[in-house]
């Protein structure tokens, strides 16, 4: 593939292809966009994609009609030569998409298209679902290509690695000349965020982003600020501090405002309220899904919507509002069963079987919970299933039928571990001691509850105090019907 390495290329192609597919089982047509540097890459990159998707049409629009391309045969459209059509094509498939033609779209831009598109603020790039470089090792990625940084730093790229020299290079700009800060060093200082992000580097991106703000105020630019704390707040909600990455979306919202994105700020109500429901603040977090879903409906987009639809149900469950729970869940269940989403029925199967065993309509619970089950096991879901077998528990356990409870929530536990995710390890450890509590294995559950102890103020969560007093109950044999009070694991 010319000048592209083999497993570079495979890289690309296959992202793409599992993007495309998120994207189909969410009922969603996606828009793909790959950038690649010199005409001495199009060619490779057209190739790749025609010999890796075997139901793809590759259309040129220097003599194509993409507004033709719908076809049975195909189900997958590749766009090559769009630099000269770029007005004329952003109308074109924003229509072609907005009469609900199926079919998903890779477009291959130069740096150049980019920031056109981010300059003269393209409703093409902005319902873009993906953003990827060819080759990737000798491009980097602007901000508004990754969902992380929550799209829209904007700016083109220049296909030039980060060398160890221009990261010192930025990092001197920002320290001691943050008033002269120009586009490049921006969307350097951007690509040197994404990449410690994703080596889980925290405390090193936060202060290039801190930095970076500094730079970014002087300038007064808006756009750059609203990426910016967001990412700040993912990276303070990543280390577990829940109440300071609310702050940072807090502060991010103001500029998000201003630029007159719907489709960020409904990203940002989703991720606050969802750190709010976190902490237990089911109000406050339901606050943030209503935002969101007056966005969301007014964006009219089905797969939104459902997944809104369930936060609201759940924070709403969890309030205790039973009836206005179910009415949002079932909502959800028709969206999800028009849009043909298996993961979607599955876990709105999964809601509704909590309230029914809430209302002690344990039967009820049980065939919601089975339907679930069914789907999970079909789809390979481990998360889900984690999240299942540990509902599935506490049904059996109100049931007072402690060892089916535990072994379920045994096989929730162990999903867990393989997803090394911590928050519902330490709910289903204290799941495991209340149960190991009632079959009166005392030394067992203090065991298991000192464990779900130490990694809940690992997470710096507000349930520490809460299992240490439940702790001391275990150890002077007082237990009292506890079931549920910390267990709940939620599969929105």
């Amino acid at each position: 593939m010319g000048g592209t390495s083999s497993d570079e290329a495979r890289a690309v192609l296959d992202e793409v292809g599992r993007q495309v597919e998120l994207g189909r089982a969410g009922g969603k047509t996606s828009l793909h966009f790959v950038r690649y540097i010199s005409e001495n890459d199009l060619a490779p990159a057209q190739q790749g994609f025609v010999d890796h998707f075997p139901r793809l049409k590759a259309l040129d629009l220097y003599r194509d009609d993409p507004s033709g391309a719908c076809d049975p045969e195909y189900d997958l459209f590749l766009l090559s030569h769009i630099d000269r059509c770029l007005t004329k094509l952003d109308g074109l498939l924003t229509d072609y998409l907005a009469a609900g033609n199926r079919g998903d779209w890779v477009l291959l831009v130069t740096p150049d298209d980019v920031k056109a598109m981010v300059d003269n603020d393209s409703g093409l790039w902005k319902r873009r679902s993906g953003f990827h470089s060819w080759p990737r090792t000798r491009t980097w990625q602007t901000p508004g290509g990754s969902t992380q940084a929550g799209g829209g730093a904007g700016g083109g790229a220049t296909g030039e690695p980060l060398t160890a020299d221009v990261m010192k290079a930025v990092v001197r700009q920002l320290e001691h000349d943050p008033e002269n800060l120009d586009d490049l060093t921006k969307q350097r200082a951007f690509t040197m965020v994404m990449n410690m992000l994703r080596q889980r580097q925290f405390e090193e991106s936060r202060r290039v982003l801190m930095r970076l703000i500094h730079a970014l105020k002087i300038k007064g630019d808006a756009q750059g600020l609203a990426t910016a704390y967001v990412l700040v707040g993912n990276i303070t909600f990543e280390m577990n501090n829940y109440r300071n990455a609310i702050e940072w979306y807090d502060e991010a919202q103001a500029y998000i405002e201003k630029l007159d994105d719907d489709v960020k700020l409904s990203d940002l109500y989703h991720q606050r309220g969802y750190v709010r429901f976190l902490l237990g603040e089911y109000k406050a977090s339901l606050d943030d899904f209503r935002r969101a879903l007056t966005v969301d409906e007014a964006l009219n987009d089905d797969f939104r919507k459902s997944l809104i639809y369930r936060r609201i149900g759940i924070s709403l469950d969890l309030l205790g509002s039973n009836d206005e729970a179910e009415n949002f869940f079932r909502q959800a269940l028709g969206l999800e069963q028009r849009l043909q989403n298996e993961a979607g029925v599955a876990r709105v199967y999964q809601h509704l079987g909590r309230l029914a065993e809430k209302r002690g309509n344990f039967a009820d619970a049980a065939d919601a919970y089975e339907r679930s089950l069914e789907i999970k096991k079909r789809m390979n879901d481990e998360r889900g299933l984690a999240s299942l077998y540990h509902q599935y528990g506490n049904l059996r356990f109100n049931q007072e039928e402690y060892r089916d409870a535990l072994e379920l929530y045994r096989k929730s536990l162990a999903l867990e571990e393989r997803q090394s995710d911590y928050q519902s390890i330490a709910r289903t450890l204290l799941q495991i001691g209340m149960t190991q509590e009632a079959l009166q294995q005392f030394k067992e559950a203090t065991t298991t509850l000192r464990k779900a102890s130490t990694l809940l103020g690992k997470l710096n969560s507000p349930l520490v105090e809460k299992v240490n007093n439940l702790i001391r109950e275990v150890e002077s044999r007082q237990g009292d019907d506890l079931a549920g009070v910390f267990g709940s694991r939620e599969d929105e």
